[in-house]
């Protein structure tokens, strides 16, 4: 009589082999899907500060397309520059900018009513010189994985028609 031994199962060794090849996997896949979520919340964040920058760079346009008059003053840390409006040329905008604190306000004349806030500002200016109003901003958001600010420019070049200054 021959005893035969068939073979019906994995031996220990084998499942062993099996279970961390596929631990390395998963673990391989779940970081990338990690980085992948990293890398869109940091996309996200820059896209959404770019937008915000254009919004309130096209509303700055917009306001010195309609100006009839600007006047800039300045105190310590305070940039302040009043558009006066051609349609209403008793009411305007200002736009405060707050070196200490790094925002931009825009605010109505007379009234004095907050209309925009834009936070993380390095630097906001608004020149004329002869037919060309220049507009600078310049808006950073904070990356806390690379310990560092990132910025993003934009400047405007126009020619307002009824510009007094």
């Amino acid at each position: 009589m021959t005893i035969c031994f068939v073979r019906r199962g994995f031996s220990l060794a084998e499942v062993l082999t099996a279970t961390i090849v596929l631990s390395m996997i998963l673990l391989s896949l779940l970081s990338l899907v990690s980085l992948m979520g990293n890398v869109w919340q940091d996309g996200h964040k820059q896209l959404y500060s770019m937008n915000y920058s254009k919004t309130v760079m096209t509303t700055v346009e917009q306001d010195l397309n309609r100006a009839v008059k600007i006047i800039y003053s300045t105190v310590p840390s305070i940039k302040t520059w009043e558009i006066y409006s051609k349609l209403s040329p008793d009411k305007g905008y200002s736009y405060e900018f707050k070196e200490y604190d790094k925002t931009l306000e825009r605010k109505t004349i007379p009234e004095g009513n907050s209309t925009l806030k834009l936070n993380n500002i390095k630097d906001f200016s608004i020149k004329n010189s002869g037919a060309k109003t220049t507009v600078f901003l310049s808006s950073y958001y904070y990356d806390p994985t690379e310990s560092s600010e990132t910025f993003w420019d934009r400047a405007v070049f126009f020619t307002p028609n009824l510009l007094k200054h």
